[in-house]
């Protein structure tokens, strides 16, 4: 990878989100479906997509 400035490159480049779970192959270890796990989550400088 290149340097500090080859980063700045992809500042403000997102991805959509529209769930999260995390599993292993022991179970699911969280799922923001879950009220308990999806109170834990601060969505901090997202945004809301139009499309």
């Amino acid at each position: 990878m290149g340097g500090l400035d080859e980063y700045r490159l992809y500042v403000g480049r997102g991805a959509y989100v529209d769930g999260l779970r995390v599993e292993t192959a022991d179970g699911v270890l969280f799922d923001e479906a879950r009220p308990a796990d999806g109170a834990r989550i601060e969505a901090r400088g997202w945004t809301v997509s139009a499309d």
